[in-house]
């Protein structure tokens, strides 16, 4: 079993969403990784990403 490491939010985005969310990866494991997004809000529309959780595999 792999352990987690403790760290702290990066300053800077890991990389720019194509609807402008900034992504920072927190943790990347073998089974799958965690992820920090920010949505900026589209000043002319409101909200410009909408959150969710997805699973994938099999349990």
């Amino acid at each position: 079993m792999q352990k987690f490491e403790t760290i702290t939010l990066p300053d800077d985005p890991t990389i720019l969403a194509p609807d402008r969310a900034e992504v920072r990866m927190l943790s990347v494991l073998a089974g799958g990784s965690f992820t920090y997004f920010r949505c900026p809000p589209d000043r002319r529309r409101g909200p410009s990403s909408t959150g969710l959780s997805r699973r994938s595999g099999t349990s």
